[in-house]
């Protein structure tokens, strides 16, 4: 379960209203930029989440940076045509880990409004981000 801090703490880093959750599009970032987007998703959620970077890849798994790992999994497989197992990989995970948390992600954004507004605003700035840098991440597939 997420706890109300977390939501509260995306909540107000986001200045998000809660709209109803609709389905983030697929992405087409080319297979060889898969890792370069999913560092990006990566950095930007361990900004958001106020954890380390290295923390957030590691092996660690406090209930906050399960959340956050999580949650940067879930947006990983939504906004890049990456695998389970590539997205595990860079994780240091397994396929099953990223097929959890995508699935555990998806129930919470369709569960609570304010929470899929947070990702959905987590999305459009991971696509902001990655149009700077010539990588579109929330293109229409």
């Amino acid at each position: 379960m997420i706890a109300a801090s977390d939501l509260e703490a995306l909540r107000e880093a986001l200045e998000v209203p809660a709209p109803a959750p609709k389905p983030l599009p697929r992405c087409v970032v080319p297979r060889a930029e898969v890792s370069e987007a999913l560092r990006e998703i990566a950095r930007m959620v361990a900004a958001v989440y106020r954890v380390e970077y290295g923390r957030l890849i590691g092996k660690r798994r406090t209930n906050h940076l399960a959340m956050a790992r999580h949650v940067a999994m879930y947006l990983g497989r939504e906004l890049t045509r990456g695998s389970f197992p590539e997205i595990g990989a860079f994780f240091s995970r397994d396929h099953a880990t990223v097929i959890h948390a995508v699935r555990r992600i998806g129930a919470m954004r369709a569960a609570s409004p304010v929470f899929a507004a947070a990702i959905d605003a987590l999305a459009r700035r991971a696509g902001e981000e990655g149009k700077s840098d010539g990588t579109d991440l929330t293109a229409a597939a």
